[in-house]
């Protein structure tokens, strides 16, 4: 080989070598990067496994306080929603929550407030250590695979010895830290339980649960539409509220509009399991007042009641046909609030239409006081007997119940008009007899021919 080739050659293999030596430099920096990234969002990781641990167990030590008899369903429950246990932490402060006696000692309902989504807990979650153990932290395991490269023949590629002292350097393995490389932002829990509807707001006092109320209306109107199912369902409920703050004292009006909130609650809920434990709690609710005992301050007197009826159908019947027959309903209230309404038209499809209005307006200011159809006490059949309703064999309310229909008051037939004559050609053309005014405003009789 000559000389010149031998130089070519010689200067080919420095550069080469000065080559692949960079090339292994760059490798090595951008893998030192990576593990830089890695180690980054593991520490990220931590923290908030870390922060989460110390809330879960700050919320599994009010579990274990004040729900001790939950099963560890209801306190996987529990323990997934943290806005349902701050609920239920504000609610104890204030002393405003139903507890119950277990072993001599008070603990809160959980079966009157706590809904749970049994479809959505995994079945691996038997018990409350398995759903802890769960919530640390899952990495996808998965990286960008580790590929050896080569320049020119040589391998620039980190050795593995290299990697792991440079991973080992940032506080974990090779692996470990790779698995966080392309950790994807925490995505929230799901939340096994919530609160049931209406439950918390049992507290609420006549006039808050009447302003909720017109709010709900409004905004149901706002966003269906005003003849669409919800508005008219949210009216309804205002309606019959209303009715309660005006013709009940403020603790039985508080109940029974809270029954009736329950109620529209079942009807809204599209989830059977919800369904379900709402009508246990309305069940427990009207058990317990059909008790003489469980009824004072809550179901009202027989005649309050009746009342109560009155003013219900003389609200709802003002509102539908007011407006259009104003003319002919008379309503009268008495020194004590009661309003009473009399139709005095003779049209008889109006008149029944105003009186089905008026029933309706019955049926749903009774809603809170009956269950299944039965009367919770003798208070609310006494009352409803004296507005025609009649019970079947099993103390129903029977489909036959009919409100009386109102006897219009005749109206007598509108009197001839006595015609006004200012000319002789008027008077000429009226009949013999026949009664007329003149000119100075006097009735005349004219005389035979």
């Amino acid at each position: 080989m000559n000389t010149a080739m031998t130089g070519f050659l010689t200067g080919f293999a420095k550069g080469a070598s000065k080559k692949i030596e960079k090339e292994r430099e760059d490798e090595e920096t951008l893998m030192l990067n990576r593990f830089k990234i890695a180690s980054a969002n593991k520490k990220v990781a931590d923290e908030e496994r870390s922060a989460e641990e110390k809330i879960l167990q700050e919320r599994l030590g009010f579990v274990n306080t004040y729900t001790p008899q939950a099963t560890d369903q209801q306190k996987i429950a529990l323990l997934s929603n943290p806005f349902l246990v701050s609920q239920l932490q504000d609610k104890i402060k204030s002393n405003q929550i139903d507890t119950i006696d277990v072993d001599g000692k008070s603990v809160v309902d959980l079966d009157k407030y706590l809904y749970i989504n049994k479809d959505k807990i995994p079945t691996e979650f038997t018990t409350v250590k398995a759903y802890m153990d769960s919530l640390q932290d899952k990495t996808t395991g998965e990286y960008v695979p580790l590929q050896s490269r080569s320049v020119m023949g040589a391998n620039v590629s980190p050795s593995t010895t290299k990697m792991q002292s440079m991973a080992a350097g940032l506080g974990g393995t090779v692996d470990e830290l790779l698995s966080y490389e392309n950790r994807k932002p925490k995505q929230p829990r799901e939340m096994f339980g919530s609160i049931v509807a209406g439950s918390l707001k049992k507290d609420q006092t006549i006039d808050q649960r009447f302003e909720t109320a017109a709010q709900e209306a409004l905004d149901a109107q706002q966003q269906f539409g005003e003849d669409s199912p919800e508005s008219k369902a949210a009216n309804e409920n205002f309606n019959v509220i209303k009715d309660f703050k005006d013709s009940l004292d403020p603790k039985e009006a508080t109940w029974a509009s809270y029954i009736s909130n329950l109620k529209l609650a079942i009807v809204k809920s599209k989830d059977p399991n919800e369904q379900s434990q709402l009508r246990a709690k309305l069940n427990r609710e009207q058990k317990m007042v059909g008790d003489d005992k469980g009824a004072d301050g809550k179901v009202p007197t027989a005649s309050v009641m009746s009342n109560l009826l009155r003013n219900a159908a003389s609200n709802a019947v003002e509102i539908m046909f007011g407006a259009r027959v104003k003319d002919q309903l008379v309503f009268t209230t008495n020194d004590v609030g009661i309003t009473t309404f009399k139709y005095i038209g003779t049209d008889e499809k109006i008149q029944k239409d105003i009186r089905e209005e008026g029933r309706r307006a019955m049926s749903r200011a009774l809603s809170p006081y009956l269950d299944n159809g039965v009367p919770v006490n003798d208070d609310v059949r006494l009352a409803m007997s004296v507005h025609q309703y009649k019970f079947d064999g099993t103390g129903r309310v029977s489909e036959q119940s009919e409100e009386p229909v109102p006897v219009p008051v005749p109206v007598p037939p509108p009197k001839a008009k006595i015609p006004e004559i200012t000319t002789k050609e008027e008077y000429d053309a009226l009949p013999s007899g026949a009664t007329y005014i003149d000119t100075t405003d006097n009735n005349k009789t004219k005389r035979k021919s």
